[in-house]
C-alpha cells in the first residue's frame, strides 16, 4: 500500500474504532454481562461499579502489555530483519523478569520496578545480540539460539530464587513467569502506559530507518542512515517497553511474534504502516485473548480463570513452528 498522510491517518483511526469495539466487547463479557445502558445510564447500580472498578481497569492493562509486546515485536523483527525475532523467544522478557525478581528481594518500590526490569532487558538484549555476532554481522539462526538459551537460563535462575520467597511472593513468581492480566490501580495503569505510549511514539519515528535497513545493513550505510544509531534506539526502546509491561503483566509470549506477521500480510512491509499496526492489532489481539481466558471456564464446575499466557502460547506455539519450518529451510 502506497503511504500518504490521509492514508496513514484513515488506517489509524480504523484501529482505533477497531480498539474501541475490543473494549466494548471485553467490558460485556465476564461472570456478569454488562451493557452500554450499565456504563453510562445506570451509575449507581452494581454492573457499572463492576465495570469501573474491575473489568475496565483489566482492559485498560490489556491493551498497554498488547500494544507494548505488538509494537515491540514489529520492531525486533525489521531491525534484525529475522521474523522468528519476538521479545519473548529473544530473551528481552525473561531478562525483564529476571530484573523484576531481584528487585523484589531488595524491596523495591513498585515506581523502580520498570526501571529495574528495563535495565535487565537491555542487558539481556545486549548480551544475545553479541553472542550471535560472527565478524561483524548478526547470524539469524544462532541469535535465535541465543535468546532460547538465556530463556532457560533466566527461568532457572529465578526459580532458585524464589525458593526464599514466601508462600504468596512464589505465587506471584509464577504468575509472573505463565503471563496473566491481573487487576491494577488506575494510577498504576497510568504510570505503564506513559512508559508505553512514549517508548511506541519513538519506535514509530525510525519507521523510514528500519525500511532501508530492511533492503541491508551495507545499503543502509550508504545512503546515509546511521545504523549503530538506530540499532541502539530500537533497543533502548524496546527493552523500556517489554520491563514496564513485564513489571505488571509477566512473560506473555508470542504477541510479539505473530501480529507483525498478520499486519504485513494486510497493509505489507513498510514499518511506517506496519509498526503503528502492531500496536493497534496486539492491543486488540490481547485483550480479547484475555477476555477468552478470563470467561472460557467461568460458567463450567472450574469455575476458574486461565493466565493470559497460556491462550497465546497455545496460539503462538504452532504459528512458531510453522515460521520455524519456512526459515529452516533457508539456513
Amino acid at each position: 500500500m502506497v503511504l500518504t498522510a490521509k492514508r496513514w491517518w484513515f488506517v489509524q483511526l480504523v484501529s482505533l474504532l477497531l480498539v474501541g469495539g475490543a473494549v466494548v466487547v471485553a467490558a460485556h463479557f465476564g461472570s456478569q454481562p454488562i451493557t452500554l445502558g450499565d456504563i453510562f445510564v445506570d451509575r449507581v447500580g452494581l454492573p457499572h461499579q463492576l465495570f469501573i472498578s474491575i473489568r475496565f481497569p483489566r482492559v485498560l492493562l490489556g491493551l498497554v502489555v498488547g500494544l507494548a509486546l505488538g509494537g515491540s515485536g514489529a520492531a525486533l523483527q525489521g531491525l534484525l530483519r529475522n521474523p522468528l525475532a519476538d521479545p519473548y523467544i529473544l530473551g528481552l522478557a525473561s531478562g525483564a523478569a529476571l530484573g523484576y525478581v531481584v528487585a523484589m528481594i531488595l524491596g523495591v518500590p513498585f515506581g523502580l520496578l520498570p526501571v529495574f526490569a528495563f535495565g535487565s532487558s537491555l542487558a539481556s538484549m545486549a548480551i544475545i545480540y553479541r553472542l550471535a555476532l560472527i565478524r561483524g554481522r548478526l547470524v539469524p539462526h544462532i541469535l535465535l539460539l541465543s535468546g532460547v538459551v538465556f530463556n532457560a537460563f533466566a527461568f532457572a535462575l529465578i526459580l532458585a530464587l524464589n525458593l526464599i520467597f514466601t508462600t504468596e511472593q512464589s505465587h506471584n513468581i509464577l504468575m509472573l513467569l505463565i503471563g496473566s492480566i491481573g487487576l491494577e490501580s488506575y494510577p498504576r495503569i497510568g504510570w505503564i502506559a506513559a512508559i508505553v505510549l512514549v517508548a511506541w511514539a519513538g519506535l514509530i519515528f525510525q519507521g523510514k530507518g528500519l525500511n532501508i535497513m530492511a533492503q541491508s545493513g551495507d545499503e543502509a550505510l550508504t545512503l546515509g542512515v546511521d545504523v549503530d544509531r538506530i540499532r541502539i534506539k530500537v533497543f533502548l526502546l524496546t527493552s523500556l517497553m517489554v520491563g514496564a509491561v513485564v513489571s505488571v503483566a509477566g512473560l506473555i509470549g508470542f504477541v510479539g511474534l505473530f501480529i507483525p506477521h498478520m499486519v504485513r500480510l494486510i497493509l505489507g512491509s513498510d514499518h511506517r504502516w506496519v509498526l503503528p499496526a502492531s500496536g493497534f492489532l496486539g492491543a486488540i489481539a490481547l485483550v480479547l485473548a484475555d477476555t477468552l481466558a478470563r470467561t472460557l471456564l467461568i460458567q463450567t464446575d472450574y469455575m476458574s480463570e486461565l493466565p493470559v499466557g497460556v491462550v497465546t502460547a497455545l496460539v503462538g506455539g504452532p504459528f512458531f513452528l510453522i515460521l520455524l519450518f519456512r526459515e529452516k529451510r533457508r539456513w
